[in-house]
């Protein structure tokens, strides 16, 4: 297990790069390479991932006797993300394990074997804290911004959703699990190999950015996105990674991560990255689409990027006190 680091170890006061045994350091070629592999190799992972699924998925309906997903991933067969919870979960559950092995086999590539998966702020005592508070955090700063929207009458006040769109029983626990390792396996990418990877070499504010930039840009597949929304995402990629900073570990991240998500769709029935999802409430975005995001989701919106840069400004103050 790699020794732990405290909040802001290093000389400006940001981590640069994962925790783990000593040896050489990478050069900055080599980090180049296998981070432009890597980025190449991350959706080959991901459909892998989502194959696993989609194969074990009717055998899995069997056994728990409930009818199988009619279309091959719900999003695109327009239907509600966690729609059919258990394969939610289940996709989650295939793609962090693909994702997982992919980035334990390039960082231990790229340190020639002196780190893996675990150097990658894993390791050691209050996991279960950091992840907690940060699913507190995260939630309560979306929750913020759709209070900042419905106060200047942008957004309708969250009303209880259409019953068929409500999730029941073992399906709730099973949403909320399918959100978690989903956020897992994206902080795995952005915030653990791509922003540690480049952190080892560069300022920590320009690995930042870059992986923050990476991070917007890998959501234009989703509907309704563009501009607006790569902008939107980037505040969150800086968001995140400031909660990385703050800790050197990616428990924090993961839980905002998880936090945004679940309050943004499950709990308030936005839409999530332009994507609908079972959900508790609805609110709709009745603003400008540059304040609110429009059909892409407040992500999108002004509204949303300046809070998060507020929060980001706030982690790295809280941060520096710390030291």
């Amino acid at each position: 297990m790699g020794p732990e680091r405290a909040p802001f170890p290093c000389g400006a006061g940001l981590p640069r790069g994962p925790s783990g045994p000593t040896g050489p350091q990478p050069s900055g070629a080599r980090i180049g390479l296998f981070v432009l592999l890597y980025v190449v190799a991350v959706p080959l992972a991901t459909a892998a991932g989502e194959a696993a699924a989609q194969s074990l998925w009717p055998l899995l309906a069997r056994w728990l006797g409930v009818p199988p997903w009619s279309g091959t991933l719900p999003e695109t067969v327009g239907g509600p993300v966690g729609g059919q919870p258990g394969l939610f979960a289940l996709r989650g559950l295939t793609g962090l394990l693909a994702v997982a092995l992919l980035t334990d086999l390039f960082q231990r590539g790229l340190w020639r074997g002196g780190r893996g998966l675990r150097h990658l702020g894993l390791a050691g005592p209050g996991a279960g804290r950091e992840l907690l508070v940060g699913t507190l955090l995260g939630g309560g700063v979306m929750a913020l911004v759709v209070g900042i929207l419905c106060l200047a009458g942008w957004a309708t006040w969250p009303a209880p959703a259409p019953l068929e769109a409500v999730p029941r029983g073992w399906g709730i626990l099973l949403l909320a699990v399918g959100f978690g390792l989903f956020a897992a396996q994206e902080e795995l990418i952005a915030r653990g190999f791509l922003l540690q990877s480049l952190a080892a070499r560069w300022p920590f504010p320009l690995a930042a950015a870059v992986q923050a930039a990476f991070f917007g840009l890998a959501h234009l597949a989703n509907p309704h996105a563009g501009v607006a929304s790569t902008a939107g995402i980037f505040c969150a990629g800086l968001f995140f990674a400031a909660a990385y900073a703050r800790t050197g570990r990616l428990w924090l991240p993961t839980g905002l991560h998880i936090g945004w998500n679940l309050m943004e769709g499950p709990m308030l029935g936005l839409p999530l990255s332009g994507l609908r999802t079972a959900r508790f409430l609805e609110t709709h975005l009745t603003g400008p689409v540059l304040a609110t995001g429009g059909s892409f989701g407040p992500e999108a919106g002004l509204v949303a990027a300046l809070t998060l840069l507020l929060a980001t400004w706030w982690l790295v103050g809280r941060g520096r006190r710390a030291r």
